[in-house]
Order: structure tokens, then sequence, then C-alpha cells
């Protein structure tokens, strides 16, 4: 019998689960991105030190009736645990392993997924129950730090004035800067998620990204939920940004999340509250769906003026976002990537105003859906994207 190679073994965070459209098929192909820790770092009990070496993002790509007959699985949720294994194995659902280590940038490892098993919290004191625990110490680093009201005391050295804010193109991906001037190198005083694109779309990242320069050596992170996509470039290209002061949803997280969570220790306020103020005329609010759906339990933005008021919506759906968050709007930046699904868009309050959308070409979740962007035109958003073509790129405020 031919030697189908090393087994490899870790226990899985379904990190995110994205399907083409809104369709249920089973037939359906998804994409799961899994954060995963190896094995033997929980078994022999080093998982503690979150060593990159041990952390890896899992891409795999079926159909939910392929994973159904290969493993016997029911449904698959972001948020939930399984043991997973891998081989080079014909047949088999395709895999791509990127390991932690070298800032996730080494090389990519295709693989096919073998193993796909339901982790379950078990009976007190069983096996299972041990492991949750490991797992829970893991991903759970930061619950006691301080989650109340906290003010930046920096920003008692800044004058008054407006917020301008740049959607950053940094290809599929989520990042804002926000300014006191409308030029990219004037004064940045926070962001709003920090990410770069997974693995599978880095082709999207530009080529020239001039950010590492700009970062100020106090400011904030507001992020909006714990994706990889939303906060990895405090891990990768700019990891000045784990100085800053951040402001993140209480929500579940896989290893790479609760590996930066650890190393951001005691700059990290956890959120729970429906509206959090970091600064005068800078707000965030709690979307209002379940703690499961990371999406939409996220923290949106608003950045308001005298005159203007800009939301920033990260993933949440806008059926989601507190009305207060939606009233009186000047500027938006297009939830989710304009991808479908993403409700009703609210209405510029002078009739017209620009929507910022940010997204990579060409990517694997079909985003933008341009049923969505026209849906926006119509009552009233002039669209501006970060990204048309790798030619046709670029920064936008709003």
């Amino acid at each position: 019998m031919e030697d189908q190679g090393e087994i490899v073994k870790g226990y899985a965070f379904v990190d995110s689960i994205s399907k083409p459209s809104e369709r249920t098929s089973p037939y359906q192909r998804i994409n799961l991105v899994l954060d995963v820790i190896s094995a033997a770092a929980i078994e022999s009990d080093r998982g503690r030190t979150r060593d990159p070496k041990d952390l890896s993002i899992i891409r795999i790509m079926s159909t939910l009736n392929r994973l159904q007959t290969h493993f016997s699985v029911g449904d698959i949720a972001e948020g939930t645990w399984f043991y997973v294994s891998f081989q080079d194995k014909e047949g088999n659902p395709p895999a791509w392993i990127l390991n932690a280590e070298n800032d996730y940038s080494g090389p990519i490892r295709r693989i096919n997924l073998v193993g796909l098993q339901p982790l379950s919290m078990g009976a007190p004191n069983s096996p299972e129950s041990k492991l949750f625990a490991s797992l829970s110490e893991l991903c759970n680093p930061t619950r006691e730090q301080n989650t109340q009201n906290l003010k930046l005391s920096f920003m008692s050295e800044l004058p008054r004035s407006n917020y301008h804010v740049r959607v950053v193109d940094v290809g599929h991906a989520n990042f804002s800067a926000i300014h006191l001037s409308r030029e990219p190198d004037s004064d940045i005083i926070g962001y709003y998620d920090v990410g770069g694109p997974v693995f599978f779309h880095h082709h999207t990242f530009p080529k020239l990204f001039a950010e590492s320069g700009r970062v100020p050596k106090k400011g904030f992170v507001a992020l909006s939920h714990w994706d990889f996509d939303h906060y990895s470039l405090a891990l990768t290209k700019l990891k000045n940004l784990q100085q800053q002061s951040w402001y993140a949803p209480d929500q579940k997280v896989g290893p790479s999340a609760a590996r930066l969570q650890y190393l951001l220790g005691t700059r990290l306020t956890l959120l729970v509250q429906p509206s959090f103020r970091i600064l005068q005329g800078l707000n965030l609010w709690k979307g209002k769906g379940p703690m499961a759906d990371r999406n939409a339990s996220g923290y949106v933005l608003t950045a308001s003026n005298r005159t203007t008021k800009v939301l920033l919506t990260g993933d949440v759906p806008y059926d989601m976002i507190p009305a207060k968050a939606k009233c009186n709007l000047s500027a938006l930046s297009i939830t989710h990537h304009g991808g479908s699904g993403s409700g009703t868009p609210p209405s510029p309050k002078k009739g017209t105003g620009d929507a910022a959308v940010s997204y990579g070409l060409p990517n694997r979740y079909h985003h933008p859906d341009l049923t969505n962007l026209k849906n926006h035109a119509k009552v009233g958003w002039t669209v501006k994207p970060t990204f048309r073509s790798k030619t046709k790129r670029c920064d936008v405020w709003i």
C-alpha cells in the first residue's frame, strides 16, 4: 500500500464558514476557515505558551453533502470546535494549511481532510471535560481584564477637530484609519479594524503598502469582531498596532485570536455593553444578533462631527445595527465587503452620500454582490470601492 504520509492532527475552532449565495443546498460548495492548534500542544500541556509553531489557519473547500458523507457530521457553525486530522489522501476534501510561524507568511501546504469530529463538553471530570478546560484556558486569556468604560488619557492632549475616515485598500479585508485632517500622512488617532486578507486571498493585498510609517505611538483600535481578516495585520505587517489601546467585543475566539489577546494584555478592553463612547463623537454600537453569530453581534462605529456622521459597519447586517447608529448619516462603509444577505441599507440624510466598500478581486466568497451595490445606489449612496482591478484601486475617504 502506498505511503500517504504523516497524519496532521489538531483542535479546530470554526472561524468562519462562507457560502457563495443564500441557498442552502447540501451540494453547494462552501469554504471553512479553521483556527487550529496542534493536538500535540494541547495533549502535552504546552498549548498555554501559544507558540506560533503550534498554531495555523486552515482552509477547507468542500460541500456540506460531501462532509456529511465522509464524516457523518451535522450542521457546522461558527464558534464550534472539532478534532481534525489531515493526510495526503486523494478523494477526500482538499485543505490548505498556513502555519503561524514567520508571521503567517510561510509556505502553504495542500493536504486532505481525513477526520472531522465534533467536540462536546462531556461529563464532569471526563476526558472530554478536561480537554474543553484546556481549550478554554488557551482561548480565554483575557476574561479578567477591565471591561469598564476606560478613557484614553492621551486624548486630552489633542485639539478638538473633525474626524476624517480613510477606508484603506488592503485587498479582501477591512482596515479603516481615523484622521484629524484629510491627508494620508496627517495625524491618526485610531483605527476601526486592522485586517489583511486570509492567506488564500493574499494576492489581493497591494504591492505598495505605506501604513507602517503612519501608525501613531499612541492611539486606539476598535475591532468590529474577531474574524482573522479584521485583525490580522496586528500580527503580521503592523505589529506596532499592538501598542495601541484596543476595544473589542467579548466573543468566542480561536487560538490565533487568543494569542493576539494575550499579546495585548491590559491594553485590550473587552466590551459587552450596547454602546461605548471612545471619545467625543466616536462611539461603538453593539449589533443586535445572537452572541453565537460573531458578525451580527459585533460592534459598528460612528464618527460624528458638527455636521456629518460616518457609519463604519464591519460585517454587521444592517437590520442588526441599532437605529441610533443608522440615523442622520452622511457617509457609510458598506457592510461585509458588499456581500449579499446584508439587509436593507440605511439612507443618507441629505439624499446622497459616499459609501465605501472594501474588497479584493478575485475572491472565493463572490463579494461584492452587484445587486446589493445597486440597492445602495437606489437609496442615494455613491458607491466607492477600494478595488476595481489590479490597476484601479485606492483608499477611499468618507
